[in-house]
């Protein structure tokens, strides 16, 4: 007997969130989308930084459009990395915040002074379970 694929349309609820920001260049307080982590009360190792294109491009097609104070996750040119990359960006003036300042400067110090409540929630969002999974370990599928 032939088994069909079956189409698993399981979901899991999480959080996105955020990381006030002072721009570098225009002096505007904008917000960067830099985790996702389950929305029920769990162990903080689940948070899932966004520092990888693939997690942020996941992340970023979660987030409601029109939020106050993010700005847009595209690609941008960085000199320091001497490349282009998906990331957040200031919402007055569009300039790149870079990787290394995010989730090495930035997020580090809100993690180790604060732990996950530093960051911001900035929605709560249904996900496709394998894509969740997908994200959590890039081995698993």
């Amino acid at each position: 007997m032939s088994r069909e694929p079956s189409s698993d349309l399981s979901q899991v609820e999480i959080d996105l969130l955020g990381l006030s920001i002072i721009c570098w260049k225009c002096g505007a307080e904008s917000v960067a989308l830099v985790g996702i982590i389950p929305h029920e009360d769990g162990p903080e190792d689940e948070l899932v930084r966004l520092s990888e294109p693939a997690s942020l491009a996941f992340a970023a097609g979660l987030l409601p459009p029109g939020l106050p104070r993010v700005g847009i996750i595209k690609d941008r040119a960085s000199r320091a990395a001497g490349e282009t990359y998906l990331s957040n960006g200031c919402v007055q003036c569009d300039a790149l915040f870079g990787n290394f300042f995010l989730y090495h400067e930035e997020m580090l110090e809100v993690l180790v002074t604060e732990g996950v409540g530093g960051l911001e929630v900035l929605a709560t969002v249904m996900a496709p379970m394998t894509d969740w999974q997908q994200i959590q370990d890039p081995d698993l599928i």
